[in-house]
């Protein structure tokens, strides 16, 4: 399993921190150098985008018609309806 590992992992990532500002034109390079990646990512984005487009359909004609990024506040968080 390590050897799977190993030959998957993008050298470009060994000292990223995850929550930098660099990952996300780490991230972006990755998907213009490798294009099966940049499917996937494709695909799985136009996935979900539809699913929440569905779900969002699903909602309005069971509770009526609504501003579908009105915020709710949920204690002190403040959330966004779908």
């Amino acid at each position: 399993m390590k050897f799977l590992l190993d030959l998957l992992r993008d050298p470009s990532l060994d000292n990223i921190d995850v929550n930098g500002q660099n990952r996300l034109v780490l991230h972006s390079k990755m998907l213009e150098r490798k294009r099966m990646l940049r499917e996937v990512f494709t695909e799985f984005h136009y996935l979900f985008c539809k699913l929440v487009h569905s779900l969002r359909f699903c909602l309005s004609a069971f509770f009526g018609q609504r501003d579908s990024t009105r915020p709710i506040h949920h204690g002190k968080r403040l959330l966004l309806a779908l």
